[in-house]
């Protein structure tokens, strides 16, 4: 990279360096967290996630004080990223494939969650999630879940309140879940963990149809029945709620049901029946 091009860097044009937000992202996966690194340069960490999804050049100042933190030159880290791989490697004394699994992971992560993402800014938003409850008590849960964007990142966060075996149906128990989305595909791909007990990860998929005041999203989502111990999966339906209406009430209206309950829609309970045809070798949403 020559002077010009150096300069050029710091004035905010994506193109001088289009690899530098992945190159980013692979140098921060040496660390514990994007955070810890922003702590250590000093810089604010949504600042910073702009450059990681390419949507801001950082300024020549800036890059030199990211650059002199990774030990590599603006020029280096400014490479393509397969020439600024081998240089860190080697700079390193890490071998190839010690730095090529985890920090690769992590590189693609990023990639899907942010530069190859398709956009889901019109599903954001509060929905209420109705699936048949894993504990086998025939009973349907309608838990909320919300879908927002953060740091240029598709973030869920998901409220379940059960009523926990212990209590003999007396006391609900609440099981939050936070994770992130990734539209691919024409699919709406969601991994979230039980950010609480640490008990759970689950992983939920939601085909995009697009229609007119859509009002559901239909998917199948796979997680653990904590009372069982064993993994299940389940079709999955999400209801938009409309907006300004209160947390707390959206929560109250939370909880498990009785399938014959007043408080659930006959053609609801067909979307999200597990039933399969004889003939069909694979559970698939059922959507309308």
């Amino acid at each position: 990279m020559t002077t010009e091009q150096t300069a050029a860097v710091g004035s905010g044009t994506r193109e001088q360096a289009p690899d530098l937000g992945r190159n980013l992202i692979y140098l921060c996966g040496f660390y514990p967290s994007i955070s810890e690194v922003c702590r250590q340069i000093g810089i604010n960490r949504q600042q910073f996630n702009k450059y990681t999804s390419g949507a801001v050049m950082p300024s020549l100042f800036v890059l030199k004080r990211i650059a002199d933190f990774f030990g590599l030159e603006v020029e280096e880290i400014c490479l393509p990223h397969d020439n600024l791989r081998a240089i860190f490697q080697i700079r390193s004394n890490a071998a190839p494939a010690e730095v090529s699994v985890g920090s690769r992971l992590l590189d693609d992560i990023g990639m899907f969650s942010q530069e190859f993402s398709e956009p889901l800014d019109k599903y954001e938003g509060y929905y209420y999630r109705y699936y048949y409850a894993y504990d086998l008590s025939g009973r349907v849960v309608r838990s909320l879940f919300r879908l927002s964007k953060s740091d240029g990142f598709y973030v869920t966060r998901h409220i379940e309140r059960i009523f926990h075996p212990s209590s003999a149906g007396k006391h609900k128990t609440a099981f939050k879940y936070r994770g992130f989305a990734t539209g691919l595909s024409n699919c709406i791909f969601v991994l979230e963990f039980e950010s609480l007990m640490k008990s759970c990860i689950a992983h939920a998929v939601f085909p995009i149809v697009p229609r007119p005041g859509q009002r559901y999203l239909f998917g199948l989502q796979t997680s653990l029945s904590t009372t069982h111990g064993r993994p299940a999966a389940s079709r999955v339906v999400l209801e938009r709620i409309r907006p300004n209406i209160a947390v707390r009430k959206m929560l109250a209206r939370c909880g498990t049901f009785e399938p014959n309950s007043p408080e659930l829609e006959p053609d609801l309970l067909q979307l999200i029946s597990n039933e399969n045809l004889r003939e069909d070798a694979v559970v698939m949403p059922r959507i309308i």
